[in-house]
């Protein structure tokens, strides 16, 4: 099987490490009139990755099919594959003293990763400390690494209630999702302060997905994982 490796904004870097086990990437490269498309198959080529084959609801064709007028390769790989993902990161060591061990360190939350011996660290220190652009992070410094079990393709919007809290949707703010809203209310009933019922797992999902890509409606491929330990 292979390895893949993706960026992670730190939201979904936090909740992974919260224990979401999907994650959904736009399709590229559609027609402009993405309004029609649909997805109609996805295939593994002879070099065993996975497609997708978009039709035209204009362009139909017996017996029951569609025109392709697009397609777009798995960005997760097949099921069984590996993805590794890079994330916002630095290594913090003490640059007055050359045989000191330096740390990783992960910007999403500020935790601290495992010790370095100061050679190895030393290519990617700088004076400044400054943290550093995912793309940047090799493959031995990632702290998530997940088996794909499970890869198709679907509209945002059609996420159900269960895959956004896969997604992590709970991790996300109420805050964030409805500003002023209270995380206490006073029931008159009972005399008591309960909390609200609150966004549920979509809205927090699509706020978290809109404040990232943009509004509207788009396919996605998505993933469901098996988090390595």
């Amino acid at each position: 099987m292979t390895e893949h490796s993706m960026i992670l904004a730190p939201a979904k870097v936090r909740a992974f490490l919260a224990g979401a086990t999907q994650h959904r990437v736009p399709v590229k490269d559609l027609p402009d009139n993405a309004d029609i498309i649909v997805c109609s198959s996805l295939d593994l080529d002879d070099n065993g990755d996975l497609w997708c084959f978009f039709g035209s609801t204009d362009l139909p064709m017996d017996p029951g099919g569609y025109e392709c007028v697009a397609e777009s390769k798995s960005p997760f790989g097949q099921p069984g594959d590996t993805v590794w993902f890079k994330e916002t990161w630095n290594i913090v060591a003490d640059h007055n003293d050359p045989y000191s061990t330096a740390r990783l360190k992960y910007k999403a939350d500020g935790a601290l990763g495992r010790n370095l011996e100061f050679g190895e660290a030393s290519a990617y220190l700088d004076d400044k400390a400054r943290y550093k652009s995912p793309v940047t992070m090799p493959r031995r410094f990632s702290r998530i690494s997940c088996t794909v079990k499970r890869v198709w393709v679907e509209w945002v919007q059609e996420i159900s209630d269960l895959d956004a809290i896969n997604e992590g949707a709970f991790t996300i703010p109420t805050e964030s999702v409805r500003p002023g809203y209270a995380e206490r209310v006073f029931d008159c009933h009972t005399m008591a302060i309960k909390p609200p019922i609150g966004p549920g797992p979509v809205e927090r999902f699509l706020w978290q997905w809109e404040a990232t890509h943009g509004p509207g409606n788009v396919l996605v491929w998505c993933a469901e994982f098996e988090v390595a330990k």
